[in-house]
C-alpha cells in the first residue's frame, strides 16, 4: 500500500513541508512517484518516519545534525535496522 504525501502528513501530525525538508536533508525519501509526480511512501517509510518523530522528541534534532556529513541519516538507519532485527 502506497500513500501519498499529503495523508501521511495528516496521519503522521507534521506538515507536507517537513516530509519535503526530510526528503531533501535525504532523512525520508519517497518510495514512488505517482504518474502526477505525486510522492508516495509505503509502510517501510512510515515506519522510518516514526523512527524520525522518536529521536526528534529525545532532543535530536536530524535535519540540523546534516552539517556533520551523514550523521542524521546515519543514525535513523542505524535504529531502523536495529528495530527491524529486534522485531526478527
Amino acid at each position: 500500500m502506497l500513500i501519498q504525501v499529503g495523508e501521511l502528513a495528516k496521519r503522521a501530525g507534521i506538515t507536507v513541508r517537513t516530509l519535503h525538508h526530510y526528503e531533501q536533508t535525504g532523512l525520508l525519501l519517497p518510495s514512488a512517484r505517482s504518474a502526477a509526480g505525486y510522492r508516495l511512501y509505503n509502510l517501510a517509510d512510515v515506519q522510518r518516519l516514526h523512527m524520525i518523530q522518536a529521536l526528534a522528541k529525545r532532543g535530536w534534532n536530524l535535519p540540523e545534525n546534516q552539517g556533520f556529513p551523514g550523521t542524521g541519516v546515519a543514525v535513523v538507519n542505524r535504529v531502523t535496522r536495529c528495530a527491524n532485527h529486534a522485531a526478527g
